[in-house]
């Protein structure tokens, strides 16, 4: 099952690749942060039951990158490479299993936040199902005999 720590795992080995220079931060060590840097979280948003076997999740993820001394040009750039980077598809491994999975990128945007508007926040969404199904350990029925008879009113 592709957790939410997966996905923020994997985008943060996006942000590595493409800049190993800058560091990264999340909510587990964001006070000893200092500029330049990007902060990544993930929100989960929905965890839905679609039956008792499958159960539908979306997650937001946001990407903050906060510059020592705001350059918009940095910034757009910054954004175009990332968008290039993560693409449509974004590939997951899941820590428990080890198995690959994609997921799409959906309702990929930016924005500026901050008290003077200059601080470049992305943001993506990612929608998934998860099968639920519990093995039994009951045996599995191998053959099944039936019959069936026409009765005549």
């Amino acid at each position: 099952m592709i957790g939410y720590g997966d996905i923020l795992k994997a985008v943060n080995g996006v942000l590595a690749r493409l800049y190993p220079d800058i560091p990264r931060y999340s909510n587990e060590n964001a006070d000893s942060a200092r500029p330049t840097y990007f902060f990544t979280e993930i929100i989960p948003s929905e965890r839905k039951h679609e039956s008792k076997n499958l159960l539908n999740l979306r997650a937001i993820v946001k990407i903050t990158y906060v510059q020592r001394i705001p350059n918009q040009t940095d910034n757009l750039r910054k954004e175009r490479e990332i968008f290039d980077a993560l693409g449509m598809v974004q590939s997951f491994t899941d820590a428990d299993t080890g198995l690959k999975r994609a997921l799409l990128v959906r309702n990929y945007g930016a924005e500026y936040i901050g008290e003077e508007g200059n601080i470049l926040q992305i943001s993506m969404r990612f929608a998934w199902s998860e099968c639920t199904t519990v093995e039994s350990g009951l045996p599995v029925m191998e053959r099944l005999d039936g019959s069936i008879e026409r009765k005549e009113h």
